[in-house]
């Protein structure tokens, strides 16, 4: 999956349960020839995803209770430049 941030774009919401912000960083994505734009959980502005190249990182993959495998909170790993 290609994963590009092409500029740094944060929302900050308000959690409904907690009153406490959040931040939600986009990002567009490539499948099957389709993009779409997502949205990533970040601690804080300042820990957003720089401009660049991206893809899953294997920490977002995790084994559900009937051992299947499934995406849990995204993390991203930077390509390196070739």
């Amino acid at each position: 999956m290609k994963i590009t941030i092409n500029k740094i774009d944060i929302e900050t919401k308000i959690s409904g349960k907690t009153n406490k912000p959040y931040h939600l960083q986009k990002y567009i994505y490539e499948t099957n020839e389709e993009r779409r734009i997502g949205k990533i959980f970040i601690q804080s502005e300042k820990d957003a995803y720089p401009v660049g190249q991206y893809t899953l990182h294997p920490d977002s993959f995790k084994m559900n209770d009937f051992g299947n495998l499934e995406i849990g909170f995204l993390k991203l790993q930077q390509v390196k430049a070739a």
